[in-house]
């Protein structure tokens, strides 16, 4: 059994899904890193090294996509969900998918809390 038919088939647990296809809305580009960051040290020069270090191959872009997850399950505001049945081979139940997510909105919340947590250490 693989680990998407355990999720289905687990009665009592709320399963939301975000697809690949909504969760690649949310990107940062190495121009928003660039005109954001102007240093090297602290918490900029970390992810600025972490850029580097991900972004081997030199893309403009990254996939924030483990953001856009938990920006969903903290500010559930900024997107929207429908309720899908689960396949017919599986317990049959309602499961959360992923439909929309503001990306404008969790871009501004990461910067936010970024900017402010660089202030702090």
């Amino acid at each position: 059994m693989n680990a998407i038919e355990t999720l289905f088939n687990t009665e009592k647990l709320e399963l939301h899904i975000m697809p690949a296809n909504i969760c690649a809305k949310l990107l940062i580009t190495r121009s928003d890193i660039d005109t954001r960051l102007k240093s090297d040290g602290g918490v900029e020069g970390m992810l600025k090294e972490l850029w580097n270090t991900i972004n081997k191959d030199n893309v403009d872009w990254w996939i924030m996509w483990d953001f856009a997850v938990m920006q969903a399950v903290i500010n559930p505001h900024l997107t929207k969900q429908i309720i899908c049945r689960t396949p017919p081979e599986n317990t049959p139940r309602d499961i959360y998918l992923y439909t929309e997510i503001d990306t404008q909105a969790m871009m501004d919340d990461f910067w936010r809390v970024f900017l402010k947590l660089q202030t702090r250490i």
